[in-house]
């Protein structure tokens, strides 16, 4: 589970365990999240680029619930990954990470609360659609 910057880091955390699996994550639960690094660029800098979907195809197939942020794009010079994205050609990096999880076990919810996660400022807006996604993400596991 992850939020924002935290969100990419736990998104790369799952790509390497399903690649070689150290932890074994059942699961992911991603607020705000974008395309992370590529696993395998981490050993060499000049190879490091971003997952991207159109030349990465799917790369997660445990069930993830995605809470995408409206606009989130405005942020994007903001993270230290904006070179990574710019340099692999990711438009909307948001996008690209939904695009990376299996359609069939994946959650995507629509956030219009900016860059925050639903129900953490207590008002219940957003909330709803939001824990129902995490719910059947994990039901997912249990099955």
């Amino acid at each position: 589970m992850g939020f924002s910057e935290g969100a990419i880091v736990a998104t790369a955390l799952l790509l390497e365990d399903a690649r070689r699996p150290f932890a074994h994550f059942k699961c992911g639960i991603l607020f705000s999240a974008a395309a992370p690094w590529h696993p395998d660029g981490v050993d060499d800098a000049a190879s490091l680029r971003c997952v991207d979907p159109r030349v990465d195809g799917v790369l997660l197939r445990v069930p993830v619930a995605i809470v995408v942020e409206e606009g989130l794009e405005r942020l994007r010079d903001r993270s230290p990954l904006a070179g990574l994205w710019a340099r692999t050609g990711v438009v909307d990096a948001q996008r690209a990470l939904v695009q990376i999880c299996d359609e069939s076990v994946r959650e995507v919810v629509d956030s219009r609360l900016g860059h925050r996660v639903p129900g953490s400022s207590g008002s219940s807006e957003g909330l709803g659609p939001c824990l129902l996604a995490i719910e059947r993400t994990i039901a997912r596991v249990v099955d």
